[in-house]
């Protein structure tokens, strides 16, 4: 999921300086970084964030026709350190990819 971001995004903004603070520590335009509360983690054993979300699927997008027609609603299930930012989310939402 994280590289299919980076690459929408490349195509989205036009540039290569997109990526994922994981390959890049220090990129032009981050799109994947940390989460907040692991910034400051330095051993890594059994600290990802564990659990789920209720996720609103937006109709007529690819993920809302992978799911059932009448679910709007689901629980993402997630167990990770990194995240989407949030700006580049809305900027690929304006773009109409999720």
């Amino acid at each position: 999921m994280q590289v299919m971001v980076i690459e929408f995004a490349r195509d989205v903004f036009k540039s290569t300086s997109v990526n994922s603070t994981e390959f890049d520590p220090d990129p032009t335009y981050p799109v994947i970084d940390l989460m907040p509360d692991q910034k400051n983690v330095s051993t890594k054993g059994h600290t990802m964030r564990l659990g789920n979300y209720p996720c609103k699927l937006v109709p007529g997008t690819l993920a809302h026709k992978a799911y059932q027609q009448d679910m709007v609603m689901i629980q993402e299930r997630h167990r990770h350190r990194l995240n989407i930012i949030m700006i580049s989310a809305n900027l690929c939402r304006k773009k109409a990819w999720f």
